[in-house]
């Protein structure tokens, strides 16, 4: 059987791996309104002054987040980011571990937009690293590896996953239907990934390569279970996840492998360098923000004690240094060119056309 059967076969008999779900009865804060709060921009995670470590652990947003002075939010296990000139480096070890997998977000919620991450994934049996996108119900998009199976990543779409975890009897059970395995040179070295989300359809990128498209109408009809009327492709607001966790199962048939702890010292990462957010409007247009941008005067007043923040919203940043990234195509060119006082966003074809690093 080929790899891509065999890893395709798994997902269809596994149980539902979508990102860990927090208790019912947790807190969920939206920043924005139903169309989110989005903001174009360009963010090298290695930057520890763009990070909010809010002192507990959490799948949301603090209730008192205020993205104008950080753009992005350590949701748990604050311990095991580290931060660098390559990028925030997420690392489970024996302490880490113990407090469960890790997870950050960006500080708005995002509806519909291209996103662009950097990333080198863990290559340790059992270990699962993450891009993601989840909505407070758990409608998610994925991009999935498993350490053991250093050559693939996957796609995965969710709807109402939250329930899963409530108890709750899946309403669409058809496990691996909405989700594919994509061929990658080695998931530890660096590439890039994209995930561009539009009202009319979903697209998977690997490099500069589209793998995967998706339409509504598409999935909706693969999800048969689902009360009449109900989609299956997302359309809530949600947050931009990265993460790293640990999924070992001692079995032959498990999902992710299993890690070897067996080492007082043993210790696996993942690293993400930058992140880019090209916002889109309800009409699938390129925008510099959409949604409720505002933040409440007290919001504003108690978490940064003055009005301007050390992260203004208003700036979009140029891209990093390493990736030459220039542009001045159109959307049917896959550049998308955003200008703010901070610089060019581009799109990832300017990425890979202007001879980025996609192996290092």
């Amino acid at each position: 059987m080929s790899t891509r059967l065999f890893v395709l076969a798994a997902l269809a008999a596994a149980v539902v791996h979508a990102e860990p779900q927090p208790p019912p009865n947790a807190t969920i804060h939206t920043l924005g309104t139903g169309k989110g709060a989005c903001k174009s921009g360009n963010w090298t995670l290695g930057d520890s002054t763009l990070w909010r470590d809010p002192g507990f652990d959490g799948h949301y947003l603090p209730i008192d987040h205020n993205p104008e002075q950080y753009p992005w939010v350590i949701l748990n296990n604050p311990p095991g980011f580290n931060y660098g000139p390559g990028g925030v480096t997420l690392t489970l070890n024996q302490k880490v571990r113990s407090r469960g997998g890790m997870q950050g977000a960006y500080g708005r919620y995002v509806r519909y937009a291209r996103i662009t991450a950097k990333m080198m994934a863990s290559t340790q049996s059992g270990l699962v690293t993450t891009f993601i996108t989840m909505s407070d119900r758990g409608d998610e998009i994925d991009w999935e590896t498993v350490g053991k199976d250093v050559n693939n990543i996957q796609s995965n779409l969710w709807w109402n996953s939250r329930a899963l975890e409530e108890g709750n009897p899946p309403l669409d059970p058809n496990v691996g239907r909405h989700g594919d395995v994509h061929p990658v040179a080695n998931i530890g070295a660096s590439h890039i990934y994209e995930l561009d989300w539009k009202s009319t359809g979903l697209t998977w990128s690997i490099d500069g390569r589209v793998v995967r498209s998706i339409t509504p109408t598409t999935e909706n009809a693969k999800a048969v279970k689902l009360p009449n009327g109900t989609n299956y492709y997302p359309t809530e607001p949600s947050l931009i996840k990265i993460g790293l966790w640990d999924n070992s199962k001692d079995t032959p048939d498990s999902w992710a492998g299993k890690a070897d702890w067996s080492r007082p010292d043993a210790a696996y990462s993942a690293t993400f360098d930058w992140l880019a957010i090209q916002c889109y409007d309800d009409n699938n247009q390129p925008v510099g923000s959409f949604g409720d941008m505002k933040v409440p005067t007290a919001l504003v007043t108690t978490t940064t004690g003055a009005a301007t923040a050390k992260h203004a919203p208003t700036d979009i940043a140029a891209p990093p240094p390493g990736d030459k990234s220039t542009g001045n195509g159109g959307i049917d060119s896959g550049v998308v060119n955003v200008v703010g006082k901070g610089g060019i966003v581009p799109g990832l074809a300017a990425l890979v056309a202007a001879g980025a690093s996609l192996v290092l």
